[in-house]
């Protein structure tokens, strides 16, 4: 998870006390967004989704 968080510039990955992965992504909702722009942060989260399962089976 250190190398992930290290080397990666969206997508925060972390464990839990049971020794579950997550990831997480942090998009910013204050005073509304368009639906460009929500579309775009979805886009973001399937391509991190893709890379982190990659980075995982490495």
């Amino acid at each position: 998870m250190n190398t992930w968080n290290r080397t990666k510039m969206v997508g925060t990955a972390s464990l839990n006390s049971k020794g579950n992965v997550a990831l997480s992504m942090w998009v910013n909702l204050r005073n509304g967004v368009s639906a460009e722009n929500l579309h775009d942060s979805f886009e973001w989260w399937e391509f991190i989704l893709g890379d982190f399962k990659d980075f995982l089976s490495e």
